[in-house]
């Protein structure tokens, strides 16, 4: 782009303009490009994202909340957050920040055998009455938790 605007200021308007347009169209290609790098990140993070609007709409998903949230393939419908089929204690939780942000991180232990869950759930600014979603599977690192603080207390016992 730089490039062509030099040799834009040596020619007539006419000319300039025959090398000036393509570098606009090259701005755009490499937005196109940022845009689909910037997807393929999105969709590749290993934490859950979703993009809710204040009724609970799901704008946006990438795969990881697709599996977590057992989210149906996509559709031209969009989806509430609140009518899918995940604990009622999530539903609660995300129902009481988009009333009263607090923009804090919720840990919920969805039952003893599946799943613990952390969520943070934060307003973006900028975007009126929209929410980001972010939920990480911490079940592994709980049970290492507990295995670690049952090994310390027989070993303490030991001694």
């Amino acid at each position: 782009m730089y490039t062509s605007n030099v040799y834009a200021k040596r020619w007539s308007r006419s000319q300039a303009t025959l090398i000036y347009k393509p570098s606009i169209l090259w701005v755009t290609v490499l937005r196109l490009i940022k845009m689909d790098n910037l997807k393929l990140i999105f969709n590749n993070l290993k934490d859950g994202i979703l993009l809710i609007d204040k009724q609970g709409m799901i704008l946006e998903a990438n795969e990881s909340a697709k599996i977590l949230f057992n989210l149906p393939d996509k559709s031209n419908k969009i989806t509430s957050f609140f009518d899918l089929d995940i604990d009622s204690k999530i539903k609660a939780a995300i129902r009481e920040e988009i009333i009263s942000p607090n923009n804090r991180m919720l840990e919920l232990e969805l039952s003893r055998d599946t799943a613990v869950l952390l969520l943070h759930l934060k307003p973006i600014y900028g975007r009126d009455n929209s929410f980001l979603l972010s939920a990480k599977d911490i079940t592994k690192q709980r049970e290492l938790d507990t295995v670690r603080s049952d090994f310390i207390a027989n070993v303490s016992h030991e001694l």
